[in-house]
């Protein structure tokens, strides 16, 4: 983060693109950490156990994304069971159980849905009410009519046994 400061304090980059770059930052240091555990067990450090895991997929949310950030990449593309089932496999590991979930999320208010696109900023990256505002619009055109701005949620779980 000091670099992205010194950067934006010799005027190489503007404010915008400094808290995107640190916001780019702590997504993937959120990640990394949270996957540290698993990344363990995946990579073969871990020589008997059993693993239990539940994750957001990388189809979490998209329907909302592109309602308001259009064309926007998955931030993690490969989180899906067949990928990750792989993976384990690969590193030796026996799948025990499995599952993958899509479910529907839906939203009443835009003010609630603001709230959730600021909080999970990792999949929607750049967000502002400002930036959005003639997307926001139309969705809140959509509650009026009285129907809900639906998305899907994804998540996956995988239970694998290493001996």
């Amino acid at each position: 983060m000091f670099a992205v400061d010194s950067e934006l304090n010799s005027g190489s980059i503007t404010d915008e693109q400094a808290r995107q770059k640190k916001a780019d930052i702590q997504r993937e240091c959120d990640f990394y950490s949270a996957m540290d555990g698993s990344s363990k067990f995946v990579s073969g450090n871990v020589k008997a156990g059993i693993f239990i895991t539940e994750q957001v997929g990388s189809e979490n949310d998209r329907e909302l994304v592109e309602m308001v950030l259009p064309d926007t990449e998955k931030p993690f593309p490969h989180l899906n069971l067949r990928e990750q089932r792989k993976a384990f496999e690969d590193a030796g590991f026996h799948i025990i159980e499995e599952a993958e979930t899509f479910r529907p999320i839906r939203f009443y208010d835009v003010g609630a849905f603001v709230w959730f696109a600021h909080i999970i900023e990792w999949e929607f990256p750049g967000f502002s009410v400002d930036r959005c505002f003639d997307q926001l619009l139309k969705m809140q055109e959509i509650i009026e009519s009285g129907k809900p701005i639906e998305g899907t949620i994804h998540r996956y779980l995988i239970v694998a046994r290493k001996e």
